[in-house]
């Protein structure tokens, strides 16, 4: 596949698998059934409270099915750019084909998502502590503490708006962090990437005269911020994982090329490509240009991390090795291995 390619199949992906895991969210959030969060809230069960929220991860079958069309996409794609036939070791000559349903494409698509989902549901409980914790600390009332779990109705759109429900530790730190900013005035609210610009004249405007902004107001700028970080995982969730998948495909299909050329697993090799640029890790700028055989992984010389591919986790690299990674693979299939 080549890197033009690539980037094209990541356009058409990445958004796809983005709306499949923000459509899960906001199905929890506008499903849930406000008076019973509040009920569970009031007996002070946090256990309770998660169940009242409705999480499962039935919500997220559309992701599974997106990461599947885009495994599908990434590895016609490989297959494509191959030589139309497989000719076995009898001679017999075969359309080359993907098979998406193949058994070790299913077990990584299953795996994949399934540690995301898991992940995504972890998230939440720390989100449902973390409010409750804050609720308590600051003597909020148990429905104010719901809405500030699921977020506020907009009735213009009958959806929900804020709340802490998607939103990682880091995140729902953040979004105190601008509360706090916002009720003491402190100009440091505007240096915050994902707050909602458009309010900042009336935030300057009560900075500058030194007049509390109303608890109303906060909330809503507060809830716009949380919003927007949830866009921002949804947006780094959807490129990261459309790329596993794409990247995870091509290994897949050129192993299921070579099985169908009756040729071994030696007949292959493939060669790691950083991204070539600033934004490069140190430890992928030293790998670009690593060959190994398909079979093998690659290893980072900076930090050891082992892969087989970029976004690989199933060696054990770390999230830093693999969250925003742009960079891709080249194959190099012999299909005239072992001739002589």
């Amino acid at each position: 596949m080549t890197e033009k390619q690539l980037k094209e199949l990541l356009e058409k992906f990445a958004p796809v698998v983005r709306e499949a895991i923000l459509a899960g969210l906001r199905e929890i959030r506008d499903d849930a059934v406000l008076s019973e969060i509040i009920r569970m809230i009031e007996r002070g069960d946090e256990q309770a409270v998660l169940r009242a929220l409705g999480y499962n991860p039935a919500v997220f079958s559309g992701y599974y099915v997106a990461m599947l069309q885009t495994f599908e996409g990434g590895g016609l794609a490989l297959i494509a750019g191959l030589p139309k036939y497989a000719t076995d070791r009898d001679g017999v000559k075969t359309v080359m084909r993907f098979n998406v349903r193949d058994r070790a494409a299913e077990d990584w698509l299953r795996e994949r998502s399934s540690g995301l989902v898991s992940e995504i549901g972890e998230d939440i409980r720390q989100a449902v502590r973390a409010t409750l914790q804050r609720g308590q600390r600051e003597g909020r009332n148990p429905r104010n503490v719901a809405l500030d779990l699921v977020g506020r109705v907009n009735r213009e759109t009958g959806r929900r708006e804020g709340g802490t429900v998607g939103l990682t530790a880091g995140q729902i730190q953040w979004a105190e962090s601008a509360r706090q900013k916002l009720l003491t005035l402190d100009s440091g609210y505007f240096d915050m990437g994902l707050r909602d610009k458009r309010f900042d004249n009336i935030v300057r405007k009560a900075i500058e005269s030194d007049r509390p902004l109303s608890p109303d107001v906060v909330q809503k700028l507060v809830g716009r911020y949380e919003d927007n970080a949830l866009k921002h995982r949804g947006e780094m969730i959807g490129r990261t994982e459309a790329l596993a998948a794409l990247n995870r495909s091509e290994y897949e299909a050129t192993r299921q090329a070579l099985a169908q050329s009756d040729l071994p697993l030696a007949a292959a090799h493939k060669i790691w490509d950083s991204a070539g640029d600033s934004r490069v890790r140190d430890s992928h700028r030293e790998m670009d240009g690593q060959r190994v055989a398909i079979d093998e992984p690659f290893v980072s010389p900076v930090t050891g991390a082992r892969m087989m591919h970029p976004h690989d986790m199933s060696l054990g690299a770390p999230p830093a090795e693999t969250i925003a990674c742009r960079c891709r693979i080249r194959y190099d299939i012999d299909f005239g291995y072992g001739v002589e």
